[in-house]
């Protein structure tokens, strides 16, 4: 998969079929664990690198609108102790607040949807350890956010720093 310029937005060619690239984000510099492309071709699971995609389709008045991820991102339910899981909003401060909002939720924090929404703007948050900003290669440029669970980046103190600051945490 490769991302080129056209006609005023991004391209992106899979298995040799060219779309145009609404959003897609990587986890290093080509190795993409999130599309949404539309194109005049079908996308199908067996055009994509891996077998752990997962591809649906959208309908529009004018368009079909492919989503494509990498199911390990995306498993929200998993039980596992060191695993990475993407989160994607519909702006770049909507994909720290569902961020924050489930690692408020596995860590068993209390908190407002109100709060998490303002830590969600906070400089403090989005250059923090432990969330890592994925830049949209696409058109839209709204940024993911992809958090690591471990026993480094990522445990109880680091999930109480990050939903309610460096001082309300030390008190809670």
């Amino acid at each position: 998969m490769f991302v080129f310029d056209c006609k005023g937005g991004k391209g992106i060619n899979i298995n040799g079929k060219d779309y145009f690239l609404i959003r897609g984000y990587t986890r290093n510099y080509n190795d993409f664990i999130f599309l949404q492309v539309s194109g005049s071709t079908s996308l199908r699971k067996e055009d994509l690198p891996n077998k752990d995609w997962n591809v649906f389709v959208t309908k529009t008045a004018e368009q079909r609108v492919y989503t494509a991820y990498r199911k390990p991102y995306f498993n929200y339910k998993t039980t596992k102790a060191d695993v990475r899981l993407c989160y994607i909003g519909a702006s770049t401060q909507g994909s720290y607040f569902i961020a924050l909002k489930d690692i408020a939720r596995i860590y068993k924090l209390v908190v407002s949807d109100e709060a998490l929404f303002e830590r969600a703007g906070r400089e403090e948050v989005i250059n923090s350890r432990g969330l890592e900003k994925l830049n949209d290669k696409g058109i839209l440029d709204v940024d993911a956010v992809m958090v690591r669970y471990d026993n480094w980046d990522m445990k109880e103190s680091r999930a109480r720093e990050l939903i309610f600051g460096e001082e309300e945490a030390s008190d809670v």
